[in-house]
């Protein structure tokens, strides 16, 4: 059986301090040292993998992968479609010193600017194209390569970062409504008001993950409640009391909500959990 080569592509390019290869028929195993160099993968069709210590990161088509740490190996595919593109580690993390505390980044290549990416680091890699291309004019756009690049790495840095954001604005909103909770007058109006922002803002901070924002206030009304109920500590309490300590207006509405979050009215579960002999 012949033997197949190693590190099979059917296109290869090399300018300046860039490789680009395409590997159109799947590739063989390759270990990555990043201390010098780094290398994209930008896959195509199909997928791969990448591997370093006890993980494995799956690179879906039309995505882009960069690992950025610990020596890592890009395994056999058989079948599989992707560019790799090579450069050194100054070029890129001098630009953007936040990848220095990431461990890799991965991006979409399905839209700009990441498509772009692609499409000029496919181009760039067809020899057969550039006969009557002037070097000066494939060096710049080698250059114009690295600046895709650049940008497109921070546009995902800019995601994660709105994401992280929001992330800890939540938090926030999160922590004042549970320290005001027996507030009957606590609402997405009075949140805002004090987070001074919007109530647009504030639910787009809040998402969707726990319902609407009146609707997780209310839950958090009775799950403090039901605890206050069930508590020994707080039997002497009456369960109307316990309503208001916890935003509710009256008695007969926090009864009634109650019952419609968990099918018993509150004194009939107080009852339950502590009878009286």
């Amino acid at each position: 059986m012949k033997k197949r080569p190693s590190f099979r592509h059917s296109a290869h390019r090399v300018i300046g301090d860039l490789t680009i290869t395409e590997h159109a028929d799947g590739h063989d195993e390759m270990h990555f040292n990043h201390a010098t160099r780094l290398s994209i993968v930008l896959q195509i069709e199909h997928s791969s993998h990448i591997a370093w210590d006890d993980a494995v990161e799956d690179i879906d088509a039309l995505r882009g992968f960069m690992p950025l740490h610990d020596r890592g190996r890009w395994l056999e595919r058989e079948k599989s479609h992707a560019m790799r593109i090579e450069i050194s580690r100054h070029a890129v993390v001098h630009r953007i010193p936040a990848l220095e505390k990431m461990s890799h980044i991965s991006f979409s290549t399905s839209s700009i600017p990441g498509s772009l990416l692609l499409v000029t680091a496919r181009h760039l890699c067809q020899e057969e194209h550039d006969e009557n291309v002037h070097p000066a004019t494939i060096r710049r756009m080698s250059s114009h390569l690295v600046d895709l690049l650049d940008t497109t790495l921070r546009a995902n840095l800019a995601s994660e970062d709105v994401a992280d954001r929001r992330a800890l604005q939540r938090m926030s909103v999160r922590d004042y409504i549970e320290a005001n909770i027996s507030d009957c007058e606590l609402s997405p109006q009075t949140i805002a008001k004090h987070f001074d922002i919007s109530q647009r803002n504030l639910y787009q901070i809040f998402g969707h993950a726990d319902g609407t924002l009146g609707n997780w206030i209310l839950r958090r009304r009775l799950e403090r409640a039901r605890q206050a109920i069930t508590d020994p500590a707080q039997q002497h309490l009456p369960v109307g009391e316990i309503g208001k300590r916890y935003g509710f207006r009256s008695a007969a509405h926090f009864s009634r909500r109650f019952r419609e979050a968990f099918s018993i009215p509150p004194g009939e579960l107080r009852q339950k959990i502590h009878p009286v002999h």
